[in-house]
Formats: structure tokens, C-alpha cells, sequence
């Protein structure tokens, strides 16, 4: 359950929705089964465990779950399949296949290889607070997250306005400002990572993990030119992160989490358990949302 990549998106009004109406909702565009000879299905799965409810609330705070299917008919298998009929239409024919009639082939295989393919399976949660306006995909890739915000407006009739959350000013400067001084302001602290790039020109990437930052190496880097665009950091003793300059953050990890692993006994049960993280994962990330837009002048 607990978030390890955040995309961070803002609903742009207040929004009032009942946890019972946007299960209504949700339920009219579930994941079905990705059958016969379609490649990929989507839709929207229960984000515990149990498959059971589609949405899971503790208000302000819902949370939510997109899934696909997709099958896997890797390119090799289908390349030596194209190779054995092309050599029958060789033979048959008395010339090779050109490529429209390879492009042929191979449509016709994979139509034919599909129905038997593995299916994968993902799920990509998401946290909305409605009462300070956040929409979290907890994933690494933009795509994903696109995905998700796509397949909610065409699901829900009255979703406020979605977007992106980006800063007003470029991210990579600031964090390479922090990273000169060794400093972050607030509660935030820099930690052992980090990536510097250099400029379209030289393309030059360094990366540093489970290293010292506070370096005259790596001054020399920022004095000659490169930004940085990954950085390691800690928030009050509680979250550790890697911020990018596309304000994605990555290897998000709840420090008391870590700490408290294990500590709580049997009589807690599963239902429980899920209300506590739910709530302990929630609380911090606002305040932690919150007091970063807010020193990066992010809307």
C-alpha cells in the first residue's frame, strides 16, 4: 500500500464526491479480462489486496486503483514464425515476400499467436485528498500517470479540473543552488545521491550513490557547468526521496515505517493495518507536499 513514486497532479476545484458515488461511477468502467485477440484491456481495479471495494476511504483522503492487461507476444517468437512461412511462400511462389507482404505475415501471426499469449497484469494506485485539492499516482513513469488521469476524466462526470504540477521556475537551478550549499531549506535535508548532467553539447551525466555530496569534486562539476537533475533527499526524520527535475519524486520510503516494522501485535488485523498506513501515509505526504511546492514555488 505504501506509495514508493509520486506524480503529482492538483484538482483545480474543490471536490465533494462521496466515496459511495465514485464507486458508482468506477464500477461502470472496470478491468476486464484481456481475451481473444485484443492486445490490451484497462480499467479500474480495487487497490487492496482483496479485490474487494474500488475505492477505499478515510476522509478527506480516497484512494484509487487503474489496471491493464496486457499480453506479451515477445518479437523473436513472431520473427521466427514470419521466417518459416516466408519460406513457404517462397516455395510456393518461386520469390521472396516483400516487405508489405512481411508486414502481412507478421500481422497475421500475431492475430494468430495472441489468443495464447501471457497476459501481465498492473496496478497503479493513487491517493486523492479532496480537501487540499492533491491527485498522487503512485508511479515512476509520466505515461502511466497520464493514463490513469485519462481514464478518470472519462470516467467520472463530475471530476474538477486535473493538472500537472510543475514549478515556476526550473527545478534543476534550484537543486543545484541546494546542492552548492549543501543545504535545503525548511525540514529538508540533502542525502547521498544524486545525478548532474551536463549541456546538450557534451551530454556528460555523473552519478553519485551512497556517496559524500559535500565534495570539491562535485563543486567542480557545478562550477563547470553541469545541473542537477536527481537528488537525494530526507524530510524531519520521517520520508526519504530522490527529487528529479520534472518534480517526480522516486525510492520514496516512510522512515517510521522502517522503524516501527514488526512492532505492532497480532490483534491488529488486515483491515486495521490498512487504516493506519492509510492515514500515517497521507498526513505526511500533504504536510510534505505542502512545505515543498511551497520553497519551489509550485502551484
Amino acid at each position: 500500500m505504501w506509495f514508493k513514486n509520486l506524480c503529482l497532479f492538483r484538482l483545480e476545484k474543490p471536490w465533494s464526491i462521496t466515496p459511495a458515488a465514485l464507486e458508482e461511477q468506477l464500477a461502470r468502467k472496470p478491468l476486464l479480462p484481456c481475451t481473444g485477440q485484443a492486445a490490451l484491456s484497462r480499467g479500474w481495479v480495487a487497490p487492496k489486496d482483496d479485490d474487494g471495494a474500488l475505492v477505499e476511504a478515510l476522509l478527506p483522503h480516497l484512494m484509487i486503483a487503474h489496471g491493464s492487461e496486457e499480453k506479451l507476444l515477445p518479437a523473436s517468437v513472431i520473427n521466427e514464425e514470419a521466417k518459416d512461412k516466408a519460406r513457404e511462400f517462397e516455395a510456393q511462389r518461386g520469390y521472396k515476400p516483400g516487405r508489405k507482404q512481411m508486414r502481412d505475415i507478421k500481422d497475421e501471426i500475431t492475430m494468430t499467436l495472441l489468443p495464447r499469449a501471457f497476459v501481465r497484469r498492473k496496478r497503479v494506485r493513487a491517493w486523492i485528498d479532496c480537501e487540499q485539492g492533491w491527485l498522487i499516482v503512485d508511479t515512476s513513469t509520466a505515461a502511466a500517470a497520464e493514463n490513469l488521469i485519462e481514464h478518470l476524466r472519462a470516467t467520472v462526470e463530475d471530476l474538477p479540473p486535473v493538472k500537472l504540477v510543475e514549478p515556476n521556475m526550473a527545478l534543476a537551478v534550484t537543486m543545484t543552488e541546494w546542492l552548492a550549499k549543501n543545504a535545503a531549506p525548511g525540514a529538508f535535508l540533502i542525502e547521498d545521491e544524486c545525478e548532474l548532467n551536463g549541456s546538450e553539447e557534451t551530454k556528460s551525466t555523473v552519478r553519485y550513490l551512497r556517496h559524500p555530496l559535500n565534495t570539491e569534486e562535485i563543486r567542480k562539476h557545478i562550477t563547470s557547468g553541469k545541473r542537477v537533475s536527481k537528488l537525494g533527499m530526507s524530510w524531519g526524520d520521517k520520508l526519504s526521496f530522490v527529487l528529479n527535475d520534472t518534480l517526480q519524486i522516486k525510492k520514496l520510503k516512510f522512515l517510521d515505517m522502517d522503524r516501527d516494522d514488526g512492532a505492532e501485535g497480532s490483534d491488529v488485523d488486515e483491515e486495521q493495518r490498512f487504516e493506519i498506513d492509510f492515514t500515517l501515509m497521507s498526513n505526511e505526504l500533504r504536510m510534505m507536499l505542502g512545505e515543498l511546492c511551497a520553497i519551489i514555488g509550485a502551484e
